[in-house]
């Protein structure tokens, strides 16, 4: 049991470290789709802490607890298989173990991936560092979450609970016991200028 314990309490600080620390970011130019800031070894993570705590390795397991919601779950399983997928095609594209996009290699990575079909080079890139962007900032926010919540998530009737009594601020931003939430589909045209507010607001309500 013991071993059990310290091997959580690793994995959770290495977690910490990887997404706390205010070096690391998930905007980078030549990501690794590894190591980097929420990417696979962090959702790794997730799943092995779950596994040493009795309660699976699947993202089906971590679902079926009833912990996180089935959105945060599915996001977090879609990134898990892109970076999958992404990092494969950086080996066979590299005959090599590669797990860094470099800017030499990412028009052919994203060529390979079917970003390019009728797609002018620059927009194909575009597109796959769109989704990859994209997939980070599922994962980043899942995380946060769990590490937040000290891995316990919050059950279907915190979540219910929130859903009806939360105070809506703004369309984007709500209040629920003290703490602001940012909608997980903010409204079409919100820019990140405009989630500025968050702070102004959150000085009024402290």
């Amino acid at each position: 049991r013991k071993r059990g314990e310290a091997f959580i309490s690793a994995k959770l600080d290495l977690l910490r470290a990887s997404v706390e620390d205010p070096q690391r970011t998930i905007y980078v130019l030549e990501p690794n789709v590894k190591e980097g800031m929420c990417a696979l070894r962090d959702i790794q993570r997730v799943l092995w802490i779950e596994n040493m705590k009795g309660q699976g390795s699947t993202f089906e397991a971590l679902l079926s607890q009833g912990r996180f919601s089935q959105s945060e779950v599915r996001r977090l399983k879609e990134a898990y298989g892109f970076y999958l997928r992404l990092r494969c095609e950086l080996h066979f594209t590299n005959n090599v173990r590669q797990d860094i996009l470099e800017r030499d290699s990412v028009l052919t990575i994203a060529a390979n991936l079917g970003y390019a079909e009728g797609a002018e080079d620059q927009v194909a890139v575009e597109k796959l560092m769109g989704d990859y962007y994209r997939h980070a900032r599922a994962v980043y926010r899942f995380l946060r979450f769990y590490l937040q919540t000290n891995t316990r998530g919050r059950s279907l009737l915190e979540r219910l609970s929130r859903w009806f009594r939360a105070k809506n601020l703004t369309p984007h931003i709500s209040l629920f016991k003290g703490r602001l939430y940012l909608a997980q589909n903010p409204p079409e045209g919100v820019t990140p200028e405009a989630l500025l507010e968050i702070f102004a607001i959150s000085q009024e309500k402290d």
